[in-house]
């Protein structure tokens, strides 16, 4: 379920959506002919390497992760190993000790040291993450911060209509119209009223 094609992007997540689906093509660059030079990148997914994706629970993070995931793992067995760093919520390892997170540090710069591509999420910005250490924020800054924000009426209501058409179902535009415009604050919320 998780793939760039099911989900519904607009103003709220475009930036995130875009940078995601770049860095997931950038995949594709791998081949296996001899002529072709491995270690270079598309310049426009390197742009946005490491990609920092944040904002409140239910709306979309965790797809967009697993969407270059499955996307990656479609076209791994075509193209060279790429290797793909995916941490979703870095928030949760606030607290943890600090050998874990100087794991995190030493893993994320082997990673980038090797031209690798770096993807987190978090419910807050880079900057906002407290008992990281401060030359981690500046590496998880260093790329591209792109923020997503609830759903506006247009999107509620395209993810609504998709989900029906997913499911089968004949649901009446003043249906969708109506839960469009009372349930807008995630799409796990918007989902959760689609079931019911």
């Amino acid at each position: 379920d998780y793939t760039f094609d099911n989900f519904v992007h607009g103003n709220c997540n475009e930036i995130a959506f875009q940078s995601a689906h770049a860095i997931a093509l950038s995949c594709e660059e791998y081949t296996d002919s001899p002529d072709t030079n491995y270690s270079k990148k598309k310049p426009e997914a390197s742009n946005y390497n490491p990609l920092f994706i944040y904002g409140p629970s239910g709306l979309g993070k965790t797809h967009l992760l697993l969407a270059i995931s499955n996307y990656v793992k479609t076209h791994r067995e075509k193209y060279r190993t790429v290797d793909y760093l995916l941490i979703d919520d870095i928030q949760s390892f606030n607290g943890t000790k600090e050998s874990s997170r100087m794991e995190i540090f030493n893993t994320f710069n082997a990673i980038a040291d090797n031209d690798n591509y770096i993807i987190t999420t978090s419910d807050r910005t880079p900057s906002d993450l407290k008992d990281f250490h401060e030359r981690l924020i500046t590496r998880f800054s260093s790329g591209m911060i792109a923020h997503i924000s609830p759903p506006d009426f247009e999107i509620c209501s395209i993810i609504l209509q998709k989900k029906a058409e997913r499911s089968h179902i004949d649901m009446p535009e003043e249906v969708i119209s109506f839960i469009a415009g009372n349930v807008n604050s995630s799409v796990r919320e918007l989902e959760g009223a689609f079931k019911q």
